[in-house]
Formats: structure tokens, sequence, C-alpha cells
């Protein structure tokens, strides 16, 4: 058994890797970029979704977000991204606590989108499930924090997801 590692990584952190070429291996080339973003938008077409990152600069009269950063990928690998995220968030709030989301930046509820979405068969119940996990996720849209069970950063799921 082999131990996969990169210089940041401490031994209760690495992976094992039983069998090289049944896991893919990561190998980053001489000009591997890393950057920081504190902004992310999203464009979205029938074949993938675009993934734009960017830096809000106010140093000028005005704050404007500087974008640097594009990245292409395919539906199924964002909806796998969707998971791996959430998994991380949900670790780092059992080890740290809850992440607060000011006001000042909280998405509006999605319903806040469309028109008589109740009327339409086919979105309520998609409107619902979003509307329930922003509530769960991020917290009550007045401020406060959501009610959430000590065993769970984000508490039970409740009804299906319309996936």
């Amino acid at each position: 058994m082999q131990w996969a590692t990169n210089d940041r990584t401490s031994m209760s952190e690495r992976d094992t890797v039983e069998d090289s070429k049944d896991k893919p291996l990561f190998e980053r080339p001489p000009d591997f970029a890393e950057k920081y973003a504190n902004n992310v938008r999203f464009e979205s077409s029938v074949w993938d979704l675009k993934i734009l990152f960017g830096l809000l600069d106010q140093s000028g009269e005005s704050a404007v977000t500087k974008q640097h950063t594009a990245v292409n990928v395919p539906w199924m690998q964002a909806k796998l991204m969707i998971y791996f995220l959430y998994v991380n968030v949900l670790f780092h709030e059992m080890t740290h606590g809850r992440i607060r989301v000011p006001d000042s930046i909280m998405p509006e509820p999605i319903g806040d989108f469309f028109d008589r979405w109740e009327e339409d068969p086919q979105l309520k119940p998609v409107i619902e499930y979003l509307q329930q996990m922003r509530t769960r996720f991020l917290g009550a849209s007045d401020g406060k924090t959501a009610e959430n069970p000590p065993n769970s950063p984000h508490g039970p799921r409740t009804g299906a997801s319309p996936t």
C-alpha cells in the first residue's frame, strides 16, 4: 500500500492508494496556477456550466469585480461538484462551526425570480425544495440562523430531491 501525498498534506490527511492503475494519479505541471476568488458567477448552456472566478477590487472610486478565470465543466461533473462541495462545507462546519453568510450577500429567495410559480405543477416542488435547501444551508431569510439538531450542521433531510 502506498501513500498519495503532496507537500501540504499531513500524515493524518493522506489517502491510501492500493492500486495506482485503478485510481487516477494527479500531477501538476510546472505552469500550474492557484488563484484566489471571492466572487463566483455561472453561465450555463445545454452542454456545460461555465464557472467564472473573480476578485472584488475596492481600490478605485467604485468597487468592481475583476474576473480572472473561467472553467467549463460538463453537467455531470457539475452535479458531482455540488455533492463534494457540500460534503466539504459540512465537514468544515463540524470542525470550525457554522459559516455565517452576511445579510448583505445573502441570495434572494429563488421564488422571487419566477412569476406565479405556485401555479406551475412542475416548478412548484422544485422551488419549494430550493427554498427549504436555502434556509437549511444558508439560514433563515430574516438573517436568523436556521434551527438544526446538534449532530447535523444543516438539519435532517425532508422530502425528496427534485433530481
